[in-house]
């Protein structure tokens, strides 16, 4: 049996290095949409990421809060990991300019110097937190049962 805590502390680091992820929201009509983020991860697994006021994931976060987002979807990708939670805007403005400055250091560790989505003129961005509810990671290689433990793919993380 796992210990709960390794497994947290892999898909943090595993989240820490990644910033892009595919983001599942609810239309007002109560149908799934999809859509790619950049993001950024702090201790506990507090989510953050930017989008335009005139995307439809904007419009339905506001509708509908609760969210699924994966990261890892690559075919070389040695874990997955898919959550669960609630995405509320970020209103004040001093915590908008910290999350924006730290999108920015992680857009800058991966040499694309800030989000895409920056790069398009006079529109209005939305900040927004996603605290989970659930997670859980998929392992395609052992990278955190160790040795002689036994190789189980899925690992529950939240709750």
């Amino acid at each position: 049996m796992r210990d709960k805590k390794i497994v947290q502390k892999k898909v943090q680091d595993f989240l820490e290095k990644n910033s892009t992820a595919v983001i599942a929201t609810i239309s007002k009509d109560g149908a799934p949409e999809a859509a790619t983020i950049f993001y950024f991860i702090e201790k506990g697994f507090q989510l953050y990421f930017m989008t335009l006021s005139s995307t439809r994931k904007y419009t339905n976060l506001l509708s509908h809060s609760k969210v699924a987002l994966v990261v890892g979807t690559t075919d070389t990708a040695a874990m997955t990991v898919q959550i669960e939670g609630v995405a509320k805007p970020v209103t004040k403005y001093k915590e908008q300019a910290r999350i924006l400055m730290q999108l920015a250091e992680v857009a800058n560790r991966g040499g694309v110097l800030w989000p895409p989505i920056s790069k398009i003129q006079g529109k209005k961005y939305a900040v927004f937190h996603l605290s989970p509810t659930w997670i859980r990671c998929l392992q395609t290689l052992d990278t955190i049962g160790g040795p002689g433990r036994e190789h189980v793919p899925f690992a529950q993380v939240l709750p």
